[in-house]
């Protein structure tokens, strides 16, 4: 089954100059982005993972999304990219036509670790303050799942941000042409919170039909890799998620403001605008040696490409 870890395997194997392993010790607190910006400096741009994160066990791993090599690479049979990209181009256009639908399944190794209600504990991750301007630590590698409130059967997956505001919450801020923004309009209108669950560390595939603006990532993904990925529930909300994923964040997104930001957006400008939701977190699910996973931001080689 394709996952993060059996990609990072393939990586590791076909493209080996491109992952790199960083066992001293790293600060969360911007050194994960220096790292990434020295190794653009000298126009090199690996996959960072950085083994041993000042003050937690988990590793973290950034940059994935930072070359269209290592993209091609999470595509069904690693399309060869060369100086016009042109066999790349036609790959992903053919392959992202398709639907492969997931597998549900009844549990996974995204289930062996379960904290939820007083368990739950967002700062015992590796959770990077990126840059001095950011208003806090910062989630970028979430993707946000939730459901239509108008047709229950439409799941979409987004690219949300998410500050760190607690041991169980988040202040968000959602694109306002958006699905999850459209969602979560819907339901309030209902006088109900939007029932979430976020992803963080899932096979390239799932990351890159969530950039797109469809509703039906998981078939999308599948066909991007051509085999079905497996979901599995939730503990506490009603959404399916990987099953084969590192880490899921469970919740609402509640009627009540959270302040989020500022944060240093893909232009490589701070930007304060924000929807100022917030998120909290009932459930948090993960591999017992789960790897955290982050986009670099701001106008890094990743951020720009995904």
């Amino acid at each position: 089954m394709h996952n993060l870890r059996t990609y990072l395997e393939r990586l590791r194997d076909a493209l080996p100059d491109q992952l790199i392993s960083v066992k001293e010790p790293v600060d969360w607190r911007y050194e994960v982005t220096a790292r990434v910006a020295e190794m653009e400096r000298q126009r090199k741009n690996p996959a960072l993972l950085f083994e041993n994160v000042k003050g937690y066990p988990m590793p973290l791993l950034v940059n994935l999304f930072g070359s269209v090599d290592r993209i091609a690479l999470g595509l069904k049979g690693a399309p060869r990219v060369d100086g016009s990209r042109l066999e790349f181009y036609e790959a992903w256009n053919r392959l992202f036509d398709q639907e492969v639908p997931p597998r549900r399944v009844v549990t996974g190794p995204v289930k062996e670790v379960v904290q939820t209600g007083g368990d739950v504990d967002l700062e015992s991750l590796p959770i990077p303050l990126f840059y001095r301007e950011d208003g806090g630590r910062y989630v970028t590698a979430g993707l946000m799942t939730a459901r239509n409130p108008e047709d229950p059967e439409e799941v979409n997956l987004s690219y949300v941000r998410m500050h760190l505001k607690g041991r169980d919450r988040f202040g968000v801020s959602f694109h306002s042409r958006g699905h999850m923004w459209r969602y979560l309009e819907a339901y309030k209108a209902q006088g109900e919170p939007m029932e979430v669950a976020v992803t963080i560390g899932a096979h390239p595939s799932l990351y890159l039909a969530a950039a797109a603006k469809i509703t039906d990532e998981y078939h999308r993904a599948g066909a991007l890799i051509g085999e079905p990925g497996e979901v599995v529930d939730c503990e506490t909300v009603d959404i399916p998620v990987p099953a084969h994923a590192e880490i899921v964040l469970e919740g609402e997104i509640r009627l009540e403001e959270e302040d989020e930001g500022p944060f240093t957006e893909y232009t490589g400008y701070i930007s304060g605008r924000s929807t100022r939701n917030l998120f909290k977190v009932s459930a948090i699910t993960r591999r017992e040696d789960a790897v955290f996973l982050a986009i670099a931001p701001s106008n890094s080689a990743e951020h720009l490409l995904i």
